[in-house]
This record gives structure tokens, sequence and C-alpha cells, in this order.
């Protein structure tokens, strides 16, 4: 049976600019052509209260989305609608024909900017127990008022289990320090896992929990948590480095294989201040050369056109577990005692909590790391006057480490320098032009 609706203006009796919608069926064959005349409508001037009064009743719509495999289940997505009402509905979700229910009252941004009639929280998203193997899974819509029940479709879905899988990506040799990365899932698991990583035979546990948005995309059931990323300090001279997945549940550890990395010596290519000041002479005090960017714990100025070696020094810092208390790049000044100008006039050092990682001049040469386990006890070392710095030599080595695509280091660090020690201090070390080429992305993480 079909009721005649008129789209008119609340309180005026007219119809806004003239537009009219007639014989509206209250039929789910044309529900979804009429949901989307109503958001035309709304689009030519009619508001919510007055395109309200034409809002067809009859059997929901909607979309299942996805049905993907999960750690002991099957993770269900999409959304529904069910014209006779604004507010959220039941879904009907079965996997090889036993069902339960689900509210579709999820918030969903895009289905209320497409549909602004029913507002945004119509999204289901549940996990359902499935064994492993292959499973058929079913959405169907529960209907409200008139109309009827309406199925939203059928997916195959597997569900796997057993040992993790994944790929060791990437071995990287740098200065007294191998750096390990890739990614591994266990399909028993809900979350990241660990990986085993030895040096000639001699290991340790690294969590893999980095973001791959990639690996999520390819794996959308286990999200992107999965990735790992180590720096590892070592002797220089070639190692042997290998990697386990560490299973959880049923399964076995996944060994992911094993590269030959060559380090090298701790000691750097420095080049002096005063030639990388000359190089980068144009950008001097120059607040127009810097862009604010977040290094670490702080948003702070720094060279535009060193935007990614910050970025890069971010990410291997972060990924060695180092968290900073405070950070600053640029300020027109020049070295103490001195009439020169420090890189940080340039927008090319960084400090980095100074309390704990302090300047020492005159001292003696080399830097003293701390062998306590903890950033706290590593503190405690420093503040007795046992240690110079609370980073570790894998901290510093993975700066240490970042490379330009024609292998250059791009940050020294100042607990390498013999007249003195500033270890809070990382400062650029190529010219604007070697920057430009580009980072070895092997190296930043």
């Amino acid at each position: 049976m079909a009721r005649s609706t008129s789209l008119v203006q609340r309180g005026t009796g007219k119809a806004r600019k003239g537009l009219s919608l007639r014989s509206i069926p209250r039929s789910p064959v044309i529900a979804n052509v009429a949901v989307a005349l109503l958001a035309l409508a709304i689009w030519l001037g009619g508001s919510l209260s007055s395109v309200a009064e034409a809002a067809p009743a009859g059997t929901p719509f909607g979309s299942f989305e996805a049905a993907v495999g999960v750690a002991g289940g099957i993770s269900v997505k999409g959304w529904t609608i069910d014209p006779s009402t604004a507010d959220p509905i039941y879904v009907w979700v079965t996997v090889d024909g036993v069902g339960r229910h689900a509210y579709a009252d999820k918030t969903r941004a895009d289905v209320g900017a497409g549909l602004p009639l029913y507002g945004p929280r119509h999204g289901f998203s549940t996990v359902l127990g499935a064994s492993p193997g292959n499973h058929d899974v079913c959405v169907t819509a529960s209907n409200v008022g008139e109309g009827s029940h309406q199925p939203l479709g059928c997916r195959s879905v597997t569900v796997r289990t057993g040992s993790p899988f994944g790929n060791y990506e990437r071995a990287v040799g740098g200065a007294g320090v191998v750096t390990v990365s890739g990614w591994t899932i266990d399909p028993d698991a809900n979350g990241p896992i660990y990986v085993w990583i030895t040096v000639d035979g001699v290991g340790r546990h690294s969590y893999a929990g980095t973001n791959r948005d990639d690996v999520g995309a390819v794996f959308p059931g286990y999200g992107s948590g999965h990735g790992f990323w180590s720096t590892i300090s070592v002797s220089p001279g070639t190692h042997q480095v290998c990697v386990t997945a560490s299973n959880v549940g049923a399964g076995s550890h996944r060994p992911l294989g094993c590269r030959a990395v060559t380090a090298s010596p701790a000691s750097q290519d420095l080049r002096a201040t005063s030639t990388l000041a000359a190089a980068w002479a144009s950008d001097r005090c120059e607040t127009g050369a810097m862009v604010n960017r977040r290094v670490l714990s702080h948003s702070t100025p720094v060279n535009a056109r060193a935007v990614d070696a910050y970025a890069a020094l971010d990410r291997v810092l972060r990924a060695t577990g180092y968290t900073a208390g405070w950070t600053w790049a640029y300020s027109c000044r020049v070295i103490a005692g001195t009439d020169q100008y420090s890189l940080h006039a340039y927008g090319l050092a960084v400090d980095v909590d100074p309390t704990e990682n302090p300047h020492q001049s005159p001292t003696s040469w080399p830097v003293r790391f701390s062998s306590a386990s903890t950033r706290e006890g590593r503190a405690a070392d420093v503040a007795a006057g046992q240690a110079d710095t609370v980073f570790t030599p894998a901290q510093a080595g993975a700066v240490e480490s970042i490379r330009t695509v024609d292998g250059l280091q791009v940050w020294a660090w100042g607990g390498r320098w013999r007249t003195l020690l500033d270890t809070m201090h990382f400062q650029i070390n190529v010219t604007p032009e070697e920057l430009a080429r580009g980072l070895d992305p092997s190296t930043t993480g």
C-alpha cells in the first residue's frame, strides 16, 4: 500500500524550493532510493524536522562490510538502518547457521554524513567464537515496524590457528649496533607477541607491537600492531643475527630466518660545526626557515629542510623504548664561551633531557654508559657521577646509524666528542644537498 508524502517546511506550509516527494511507497524495494531523495532534499535546504515527516517506513537496509578470522573467532562489521526509526536496530549474525543478536549502535560518521536524517549510530562490530577452519557467516537486519527482516549477505571465512607467521625483513649494521626489523602474527593471540633475537647465539626478547599499517591491511582481523624493530649493541665486525617468533597457544615457535650483518666501530665521521654552519649559512637565526614539529616529548621549531631527519630520530628513539621529558631544537645563540653560532641557531640540533644527559667540560673520554637495566637506575648513576648519560649504547647508536641514501651519517651525538661531553645534544652531520637526496629507510625505523 502506498501513501502520498510531500516535503513541507514545518510551520510555513510551503515546500522548500518547490521540492515535493510524491507517493513514496512504503516498499523495501525503493527504500534506499527514498532515503537518497531525502538526503538530496536536505542538501537543497530542507531541515531535519521537516524532512522527518517524509521518511519512508519499511524494510531495513545497510551493508555487511567485512568478516575476518581473528584469534578464536570471527570479527563481523557493517551498518544497517530501518527507515521506520532513527534509533539503532539489531542484526542477527550466524556462523554455520548458529546465531546471536548484535546491536547496531556503533558510531559511523560516514553513514551519518551520507544519511543525516538517521544520524551516525548505526554501525555493528562484533566478534563471534569459532573453531579453526572454514565457516559461513551471514548477517540479517532485524526489522522494526512495517516491512520484514532483510538479509545483508553471507561470506566464507577461515579462522587460522597454529604457529606464528611473519617476515624478518631487515638487519642493518650501524655504529656499534645492529638494527633488526620485520613483523609477526600468532593466529591464537589477541594482540602482539614477542620475537627472540639472537646475535651469535646470544638472545633477547623484543616485543612485536610496532604499528604496521601494511600488515593490518593484509590481515585486518589482527590489526596493525605487529611490527618489531630492535637495535642491539654489538662489537665491530660481522655477526649472525637470527629471529624466531614466540608461539602462543597451539603450534610451536617459528624461526623467521638468519642474516649476516656487519657493524662498524662506534667512532664517527664527525664534521666540524663550522663546516656545517657554512653549508647551512642561509638559515642562521631565520625563523622563517623553521617549522614546528614534535620531537619526542615537545613541539619545537626545527629547520624545515631537516624535518625528515628529525622524524627519523624521533622514530628510532621511541622504538628503542626511550621516553623523553624535555626536548628543544631551534635557538638563535652562540656556543658558550665563543663567538661561533651553535647549530641550534640553524634549527639543526636538538637537546634531550639535559638533567639526565648533562654537558660536561672538561672531561675524560670515552663516554661512560650506565650498566643499570632501568631508566631510573641509569639516572641514579648519572646523578652519582658514575655515568654520563641515561641513553643506552643501543639508543645512542640507533640515532647515529641513521643514514642518507648515499650512506652518510645524518646525526652526530655530543657524547662522542673528545674535548667535552654533551650527551643531551644531537646535531645534523650532513649538508642540505646531501640530506635532500633522502634517507635510507632501512635505518629510520
